[in-house]
């Protein structure tokens, strides 16, 4: 990049928290790479963060003043009553006490998931300062409110943004000076249009990790042979969160590999999550050992890519994800992966040279295996619920599988007292109940799992997202760019409230 100029020379990289997670990755991959890209203009790197203390990033010596910032203001708010002028007012004072001592018109918030809506005030006081001051601001969207977490409706109401306009206007940051980035090029077709010249297409940055040392390795091997008492490792590098959709990540464990322990990298989750973390312990309980929740949360645990590479399988049974983080880690640990076909994952993995041949579309589960009836009934109230999405954007859509309970149903489609019904059954018998409507099981029971070969060519990519990184930055607007913000949310609600999106476990 050299003979460059770049207009900032403070980034701020500014998410919710640094708990387990893709976005935590994405900036321990690419800001050192970010940062080399970006010398020598850059002089300062501020790590701004709710969260607590403890969760902070590893990264290596960066070669300009770092400072790490985490105020539990800027973690998602809390469930139920807060007051969101006191919120407003301490996040607009850590704000403007982060980007002092310097032009503001030089500093970039890197600002990670706005759209989500987990803190809507926090957008509405960042995109304020950008108006205000002519920060730059880089709205990086891993994922979106208005893709079925209409929950989050309550929140931005509560916020003030009682209107889809006011709250696409905000998370948004219509009137910024600001650019904003997809991780998936279905996402980037969808925002494109409503934000012309303005929007780019950002894959998350990959890294082919040169293997362990074998000492390494071995202290890591006594380490897992000690948790799963000597047992196969079948494990989701995740945080407990619904949309992993974890149940059937365990039910596959026991039907293809009985003597195996499915582990769950991380148990952190929100308080949006409590209940199914409930369940998901309640599961772990009854297992006899055979379920781990939070492998690698102890602090002396091994690095997760030590631990993948010691795996014999890595399961991803998300239903819905950005870019597929999960995918990239087991082909870099070269260990085999089974995971759901998602559309907004498959294609661009694809477009990078990557072939997962262990791929399904849903687990059928034989309806003898939960009580119809009372699914019957749960299915009616959480179709209900999601008439909020419909209300919200004036929107039509018959949400799949809500009458097809009297015949095999995919697991994914239940909800999660369903699947824990499911569950509650010896795996052999529902084995044996599931086997014949699922042959891409039986297939991949009687036949060796095959590891996904690093694509080749694919080299160079962190220094390849930096650059990317690079270009973007410099094209940043002088001065505030609206784009059609409601258009945008529109469009992804729309998307988000086709009966294929449709997921009782996410309501």
């Amino acid at each position: 990049m050299s003979g460059v100029s770049i207009p900032f020379d403070h980034l701020v990289v500014l998410h919710s928290h640094w708990r387990p997670g893709g976005v935590r990755r994405v900036v321990e991959l690419a800001l050192p790479s970010i940062v080399r890209a970006l010398s020598p203009w850059l002089r300062k790197v501020t790590l701004l963060s709710g969260g607590k203390s403890h969760e902070r990033l590893i990264l290596p010596p960066l070669g300009v003043e770092t400072v790490f910032h985490i105020d539990p203001a800027f973690d998602y708010l809390p469930a139920g009553y807060f007051e969101a002028g006191k919120f407003s007012e301490r996040i607009k004072k850590t704000l403007e006490g982060v980007v002092s001592g310097g032009d503001p018109s030089r500093v970039l918030v890197w600002f990670h998931n706005p759209a989500l809506a987990k803190n809507p005030l926090v957008c509405a006081e960042v995109g304020a300062l950008s108006r205000r001051a002519d920060v730059g601001l880089l709205m990086h969207h891993h994922d979106f409110w208005c893709a079925g977490r209409w929950e989050r409706w309550e929140t931005l109401q509560a916020c003030g943004f009682d209107t889809p306009a006011s709250a696409a206007a905000v998370l948004f940051g219509a009137g910024a000076r600001c650019r904003h980035v997809t991780i998936n090029s279905i996402d980037f077709k969808t925002l494109a249009p409503s934000f012309l010249g303005m929007a780019d297409h950002l894959p998350n940055p990959l890294v082919q990790k040169v293997p362990d040392s074998n000492t390494r390795s071995s202290a890591a091997r006594a380490w897992i042979n000690e948790k799963t008492g000597g047992r196969p490792l079948w494990i989701s590098p995740t945080r407990l969160l619904r949309r992993k959709n974890l149940l059937e990540g365990i039910i596959l464990a026991r039907w293809l590999r009985p003597d195996a322990v499915f582990a769950i990298a991380s148990g952190a989750f929100s308080s949006g999550e409590r209940r199914y973390a409930r369940i998901l312990n309640e599961v772990a309980k009854e297992s006899d050992g055979r379920v781990i929740i939070g492998l690698l949360d102890d602090p002396d645990s091994p690095e997760v890519e030590q631990v993948l590479s010691l795996a014999e399988a890595v399961i991803l049974t998300s239903v819905q994800e950005g870019f597929g983080m999960g995918f990239v880690e087991a082909a870099v640990a070269g260990v085999p992966v089974i995971a759901r076909r998602l559309p907004h994952v498959k294609p661009d993995m694809e477009a990078l040279g990557f072939m997962f041949p262990h791929l399904y579309d849903e687990v059928l589960i034989a309806p003898d295996l939960f009580d119809r009836k009372a699914e019957a009934v749960r299915q009616s109230v959480a179709i209900k619920k999601n008439q909020a999405g419909l209300r919200i954007f004036n929107l039509q859509a018959i949400p799949a599988c809500g009458n097809a309970i009297a015949g095999a149903v995919p697991f994914s489609r239940l909800t999660v007292e369903g699947q824990r019904e499911v569950m509650r059954h010896p795996a052999d018998k529902s084995w044996s109940l599931c086997k014949e409507l699922n042959p891409w099981l039986v297939q991949i029971a009687s036949s060796p799992l095959k590891a996904t070969p690093w694509p080749q060519g694919l080299e160079g990519s962190i220094e390849h997202y930096a650059t990317s990184f690079v270009e973007i930055v410099q094209s940043m607007p002088t001065q505030g760019f609206s784009g059609k913000s409601e258009a945008a949310q529109f469009a992804i609600a729309r998307a988000a409230l086709n009966p294929g999106e449709y997921f009782p476990l996410l309501i």
